[in-house]
């Protein structure tokens, strides 16, 4: 209950529904998920429970075929880039075939690589051997390359809808991963390799290719998309 968002804050949903607009939510559960508060403002909240994008693949078609003359925000999380690495074919084999066989036995679940992570601070420490640490790296990529071919498919539906021309779309990630770059695993230290993020933004008639040289920081999100789309912005954000 502590670590519930309070009913106080205003949310970036709450923002868009003020407005007129209607919102919903497709997530992976974890954090994000109604016991912490996420569901704050979306009309729709539908939780995958670490099912992956995969999963949510159909209802967002859905989803999107019913709202496509509205205004709209769509919120589409996953944490098919987050441990247990364990991409599906051809993603798995494309990037496995690439480093040696790991040590038998050895797949880079969660509870694998978080004893690894917590034996520096829980003597004897451990570390992963390099063969094991490239296949890690090797599944952690044909994660990424999933989950780039599902964006590629939502990407499509937004075409096939009419959509395309008038979306705003986000990438965006809370962190990146170690892969013992600083002694480490997981996403624990506070690192490059950690804090810097992908953050694409698409906009209707934007300039292709350009980068903002500027430091970007998360917390900025909320109040871009806002002004891209014309709705006020709550007092008091920063």
């Amino acid at each position: 209950e502590k670590d519930r968002m309070g009913q106080e804050a205003s949310t970036l949903a709450e923002a868009f529904r003020a407005a007129g607009w209607r919102t919903a939510a497709f997530v992976d559960g974890g954090y994000v998920s109604a016991p912490f508060g996420f569901d704050q403002g979306f009309e729709t909240f539908v939780d995958f429970q670490r099912a992956g994008v995969g999963a949510s693949e159909a209802k967002i078609a859905a989803w999107l075929a019913e709202r496509r003359d509205e205004p709209f925000l769509l919120f589409v999380h996953t944490y098919d880039t987050h441990t247990p690495y364990a991409p599906p074919e051809p993603y798995r084999s494309r990037f496995a075939s690439m480093v040696p066989a790991p040590t038998p036995g050895f797949e880079p679940t969660s509870e694998a690589l978080e004893a690894i992570r917590a034996s520096q601070w829980t003597p004897p420490l451990r570390r992963l051997a390099p063969h094991d640490l490239d296949y890690a790296l090797a599944l952690y990529d044909g994660e990424i390359a999933f989950v780039d071919a599902w964006f590629g498919r939502l990407m499509r539906q937004l075409e096939e809808q009419g959509l395309a021309g008038r979306a705003v779309v986000a990438v965006i990630s809370d962190h990146g991963e170690e892969f013992q770059e600083h002694g480490s695993l997981l996403h624990e230290k506070l690192y490059a390799t950690v804090t810097r993020v992908p953050w694409l933004i698409r906009t209707p008639g934007g300039v292709a290719g350009q980068v903002v040289s500027e430091p970007v920081e998360t917390v900025d999100l909320m109040p871009t998309l806002l002004e891209l789309a014309g709705v006020p912005l709550p007092p008091g954000l920063e």
